[in-house]
């Protein structure tokens, strides 16, 4: 785990584990989807799945804007709220896999729950053989069901993944400012 304080442009003031900021690729993260998502909203933030830039691993930001005591105080009638600095941690997502490994699941119809982000990379799954992320097999992003979850919709269709009918039941997860998607997928058995 690792914690960081942003300056308003973007730049990195301040990382611990401090060896992590000494690895750090780029010293300005204004380009990640977390910055621009605090900017945008002046509000709290859960970022997609991304690459740290200091670590090289997975992970998800959680980043909370900062603001300055004055920023609060009514000039002319307008309150004027400015961002001072954004502190942010990055999230370990095998936290995310153990809940939904813990889910009681019938294996009989192979059901797995896919915790998906707002860009459809997997965030967790339950399923062992996605935990690791880098499952490219499924592509959930052209499914009807991630789709309609994306867009604040919840419901159960089936659908064709790789050659295989699935019954899908998606819901949206409003993850703060974002939106991300969960699905319970089972094999489905038509009947001849």
């Amino acid at each position: 785990m690792s914690v960081f304080f942003q300056l308003p442009n973007g730049d990195v003031y301040l990382l611990e584990p401090y060896e992590r900021q000494q690895n750090l690729s780029s010293s300005n993260l204004s380009f990640r989807d977390y910055y621009q998502g605090v900017i945008a909203t002046n509000d709290t933030f859960l970022g997609n799945v991304i690459v740290s830039a200091s670590s090289g691993l997975k992970q998800v930001q959680f980043a909370v804007p900062l603001y300055n005591e004055n920023s609060f105080k009514k000039n002319n009638s307008n309150t004027e709220t400015s961002i001072s600095g954004i502190l942010s941690t990055g999230l370990n997502l095998q936290s995310f896999a153990k809940i939904l490994g813990s889910v009681n699941l019938t294996h009989t119809n192979n059901e797995r729950i896919v915790l998906l982000d707002g860009n459809g990379s997997i965030v967790a799954a339950s399923s062992k053989n996605l935990t690791n992320l880098d499952y490219e097999n499924e592509i959930f992003t052209d499914t009807k069901s991630y789709k309609l979850a994306l867009n604040g919709k919840n419901g159960t269709i089936l659908e064709e993944i790789n050659g295989a009918h699935k019954s899908i039941t998606y819901s949206p997860v409003n993850a703060f400012s974002n939106t991300w998607v969960l699905l319970l997928i089972k094999d489905y058995q038509m009947m001849i």
